[in-house]
């Protein structure tokens, strides 16, 4: 069971860093970003995997919805709710440049999400001066400087556990409908993963400058 473990463990690593550097290289040569530039680098990383991966998300409906769920992180942001928004939008982003004022750098970064955010409101409460309101913000969306990087790594934790379950369903007496589920559960976090390795290849979505240069313009 240990070796079986440790080879998925493998495995998935090996998928990880597929998407990833896949990913990195496609938005060298992607013609847009947004949905057309999402679709691709998942359509890209999906025809990088190795020929012995399994068979269900190599077939053609698989591999159709994982490019089409490329698009679904920016589709929950994209709206009206705030709440939404304000649960979505920094999953996207992490501005780099913003973590020295809260005592951070990227090597430094906590590995869980709410320790980092804890971090990152003691810094507001200490030190107010170096956080005065920015741009107009009522989702309250740019207030915890981006989770990009654990929004990548908790759906990757999500993959993994995905995966072991199937194999469960699979070698215990799973039904076919349990199976069935379990493997779309898989298809659709590739697909939304996906989403998230390709906004962490794009530099435009490491930065405060995404939009033109905030400040002087060091040229």
């Amino acid at each position: 069971l240990r070796r079986s473990r440790s080879a998925l463990t493998q495995a998935m690593k090996k998928i990880l860093v597929s998407f990833c550097g896949i990913f990195l290289v496609s938005t060298l040569t992607s013609f847009a970003w947004d949905y057309a530039g999402h679709r691709l680098v998942n359509e890209v990383a999906l025809a990088s995997l190795p020929t012995n991966f399994p068979s269900f998300v190599r077939t053609s409906a698989a591999q159709d919805r994982i490019a089409f769920l490329a698009g679904e992180p920016d589709r929950w942001r994209n709206t009206t709710e705030l709440r939404l928004q304000h649960a979505q939008e920094p999953e996207h982003f992490m501005d780099i440049e913003e973590l020295a004022d809260c005592g951070l750098t990227p090597t430094t970064l906590p590995p869980f999400r709410y320790d980092f955010i804890a971090k990152v409101a003691a810094a507001h409460l200490a030190h107010p001066e170096l956080f005065p309101p920015g741009r107009d913000d009522p989702a309250h969306k740019y207030v915890w400087v981006g989770l990009l990087p654990w929004a990548l790594t908790e759906n990757y934790a999500k993959l993994k556990s995905a995966f072991s379950y199937l194999k469960t369903f699979e070698e215990n007496g799973g039904t076919p409908t349990e199976i069935l589920n379990a493997q779309e559960n898989i298809i659709y976090i590739m697909g939304v993963m996906g989403h998230y390795a390709g906004d962490a290849a794009q530099p435009l979505h490491t930065t405060i400058h995404h939009h033109g240069w905030i400040g002087a313009n060091p040229k």
